[in-house]
């Protein structure tokens, strides 16, 4: 898949444009004027636990697997580059977990990197805020209006 537009691969803080991705069986390689990126290849019959993207942001976190489990930054400037790249790894890889995430997504993201690393499978969930609960401004964690708590039951934090 070629790009036209500014397409950015974020691993480190080290971001890195790139105009082509490779999807075949077991890699995706991402690269620039026909050279792999550093750290280009990214390994998805074991490596990637999941993946984690935002319509609005244009933002795709690939979340590895293990031990020394990172996250993955692919940062699209045009809304259809980013809707066929989605479409294209979740038609190639269907057995890799993916969910859609409101803006707080990097900070899901590296809180399960996180969990990774310590060897714990977390169940990911879609981020959806319904009416009836309140969100925290810190941490991102749902909380129930009806509880009439003023603060997050997981953080701590002021919700009001």
């Amino acid at each position: 898949m070629n790009y036209l537009n500014k397409t950015y691969y974020v691993l480190n803080k080290k971001p890195q444009l790139f105009d082509a991705a490779d999807f075949n069986d077991k890699f995706v390689v991402l690269t620039k004027s026909g050279a792999t990126l550093d750290n280009g290849t990214i390994h998805t019959d074991e490596r990637i636990y999941a993946c984690l993207s935002n319509d609005q942001l244009r933002f795709i976190n690939i979340i590895t697997a293990g031990s020394d489990s990172d996250v993955l930054f692919l940062i699209f400037w045009n809304d259809q580059e980013y809707a066929d790249t989605l479409k294209q790894l979740k038609s190639k890889y269907p057995d890799i977990r993916f969910s859609n995430q409101d803006i707080k997504l990097n900070s899901y993201a590296r809180a399960i990197s996180a969990k990774q690393r310590d060897g714990i499978n977390i169940n990911i969930v879609d981020a959806i805020v319904e009416d009836n609960y309140i969100e925290c401004p810190s941490c991102g964690a749902l909380n129930d209006k009806a509880s009439g708590l003023p603060y997050c039951l997981d953080c701590g934090e002021d919700l009001y």
